[in-house]
């Protein structure tokens, strides 16, 4: 299994981005994007390759 490593500013941006969804649909919505965002992520501990990795970065993945 992998660790998976987040940029600094992940847990910033992503608190942004559910506060945009709450003002615009709502907390329910908001929840049920986390939670398939967390699965996504958690996924990645097992499957790393799944996604392409950056053209300019290779060590990171998209």
């Amino acid at each position: 299994m992998y660790r998976i490593e987040f940029d600094p500013f992940y847990e910033l941006e992503l608190e942004q981005i559910l506060i945009s969804i709450i003002a615009e649909y709502s907390i329910d919505f908001a929840e049920k994007v986390a939670a398939s965002l967390d699965a996504v992520i958690q996924q990645l501990k097992e499957y790393p390759k799944i996604y392409a990795v950056y053209a300019d970065i290779p060590i990171y993945r998209k």
